[in-house]
């Protein structure tokens, strides 16, 4: 199946650009990606994350169609085999299932008990925590992937200090080698933030991860739908590092 989709691409630099990237996505799990399957289909692993504290994680039909598109789009010719992956709020372990089947190991860090409760279930390791307090200290230097799927916010911080030193420590749990992919979920508090120190806190953000070497991407509304990633937020970012895209979207690096 392929798809031709327009990507902007950020980065914390004077000069932006849009561009226009093709996207040949080759699924091979489904045979086409409107059809796919739900990803539980184990009963006791749909009893365990049916008492999931957020609903759309409890809810065990959801399709694996997100995660074929991300995997046909960034991860296509990547080699998992021997890699040691950590995945920030795993939800139903979709990425970590996924790893497993093409040869690597994947922990997920999460406080909620049911995802912590199915990941054990499933034979993945597991870390409780809250991720607005997780310290990364632990594993510095000792990951080859770090994958985080709307989970992270850029509102958590108090100050940009500290959402740069988070999105450092985050850098350094990666190897030399690793690579990363973070797309968080910037949904903005009800109350205390208006207009202006929201695009600030925006800005940080991309600052914070440009400042450790990702690229930064703004994806469209109907991209960051195709990814599972829609919803009540101010803006779609991916942040990346170490991926290489020659089998996924043909990007232009803002300079």
């Amino acid at each position: 199946m392929s798809a031709s989709v327009t990507v902007t691409v950020s980065a914390s630099v004077s000069a932006s650009v849009s561009v226009t990237a093709y996207v040949t996505a080759s699924v091979s799990a489904c045979a086409s990606l409107l059809s796919c399957p739900p990803m539980l289909t184990d009963p006791k692993a749909i009893a365990i994350i049916s008492h999931a504290r957020q609903k759309n994680v409890a809810q065990a039909n959801r399709s694996s169609r997100d995660f074929e598109r991300i995997f046909a789009d960034f991860f296509a010719g990547h080699d998992f085999t021997g890699e040691r992956i950590v995945d920030l709020g795993p939800g139903q372990w979709d990425f970590g299932r996924m790893v497993a089947e093409r040869g690597g190991r994947c922990e997920g860090v999460d406080n909620d008990p049911a995802v912590l409760e199915l990941g054990t279930y499933l034979g993945m390791t597991v870390h409780d925590a809250n991720l607005r307090t997780f310290d990364p200290t632990p594993f510095a230097g000792q990951l080859d992937g770090l994958f985080c799927k709307f989970a992270v916010n850029a509102f958590w911080h108090k100050n940009d200090a500290d959402r740069a030193a988070f999105t450092a420590s985050l850098d350094r749990m990666l190897t030399p080698q690793g690579w990363g992919w973070v797309a968080p979920w910037n949904g903005r508090p009800k109350e205390g933030v208006d207009d202006d120190a929201a695009r600030r806190i925006l800005a940080a953000q991309r600052d914070a991860f440009a400042a450790v070497g990702w690229t930064a991407y703004e994806l469209t509304e109907t991209q960051a739908q195709d990814y599972g990633m829609g919803g009540r937020v101010e803006n779609h970012p991916l942040f990346i590092r170490g991926l290489e895209l020659a089998d996924g979207p043909r990007l232009s690096r803002a300079m």
